[in-house]
This record gives C-alpha cells, structure tokens and sequence, in this order.
C-alpha cells in the first residue's frame, strides 16, 4: 500500500508537471504561434505577460485558432483540461466531497497518474513544436536546450503528425 507521504509528494510532482506544461503551451504560443511577430525584445515581453495571464482553456483556445491538431491530440488536450481542472479546482472531491481521511484513494489515484502522463506527453508534442520552430529559423541556445532536455532524444518529431496545416477558408463558399 502506498503511504499517505507517497500519495503527497505524487501529488506534488504532478502539480510541478502541469505547471511545466501550460508554460511550455503559453511559450509555443509566444514563439511560434504569436498573432504578429514581435518585433523588439518590449513586444516579447509584453506578449509574454498578456499570454501569461490566459487560462489554461483561453491557451488551448488560441492553439487551436492558429493551427490544425489531429483529433487524437484534440482528445488528449481535452483530457488534459478537464483532468488539471479537477485536479486543481476538485481535487478533494473525486473521492466523494468530504475531507478524507488519510489512506487509500483509488479515484483520485487515477486521476493525478493519467494528468501526469498528459502532462508529460502535452510537454513533449510543444516542446517539439518549439525545437522544431526553433531549427527552422536557426535558433538555439540554452533555452532552445531546455526544451531539447524536456522532450528528450527519442521523443524529437513526435509533433510531426500532431499539428496540421490550417487550411484557409475557400474563398467562393467561406468554409
């Protein structure tokens, strides 16, 4: 049986993990899906501050108005949202609304372990997105490393099918 401790610091590392992840999301928003190109470092941090203060939803949201994503990682961003919701607005009640004791709790268990593992996959497929960005106008740097570090080797391409050319509306038909 895994101690309360244990359940703790899960917890904790999952919290870190989902932290990790909307900041990767927010910075693919300000490098590589900006809606114009900043110009000066002012513009970077101007737009760093705006895009900081969106939701995790209003985040997603933009994403999915700048570029394509394949609906099996539509799903996952879903499932991802929903799941960091609950983790950080309902966490005490998935296991039935009242302070539980401490010991075992199979619910809520399942929920930290999945948004976990979301997390760590929505790091990677940004992540890339960002290197991948980055490689293309011959960027790098220890920020650029980083994010090297987070998607690790065997991970690089895995955006490769994930995002998809946003097809402009036709313009006869609007749609």
């Amino acid at each position: 049986m895994v101690s309360y401790k244990d359940q703790l610091e899960v917890i904790g590392a999952t919290l870190y993990v989902v932290q990790v992840a909307e900041r990767i999301i927010a910075e693919a928003i300000i490098m590589v899906l900006p809606d114009e190109q900043p110009r000066t470092r002012g513009d970077i941090e101007a737009l760093s501050d705006k895009v900081r203060k969106h939701t995790l939803g209003q985040l997603l949201k933009r994403v999915r108005s700048k570029i394509d994503v394949s609906d099996e990682f539509d799903c996952r961003l879903n499932a991802f949202l929903t799941d960091r919701n609950t983790f950080v607005h309902h966490l005490l009640e998935v296991e039935g609304g009242t302070l539980p004791p401490p010991g075992p709790r199979p619910k809520t268990r399942d929920l930290v372990l999945r948004l976990y593992e979301n997390s760590r996959y929505v790091m990677r497929i940004f992540g890339d997105l960002i290197i991948r960005w980055a490689d293309a106008v011959k960027l790098d740097g220890p920020r650029i490393q980083a994010f090297r570090g987070i998607v690790g080797e065997e991970h690089l391409g895995i955006s490769n099918d994930v995002f998809l050319i946003k097809t402009p509306p036709d313009i006869a038909t609007g749609h």
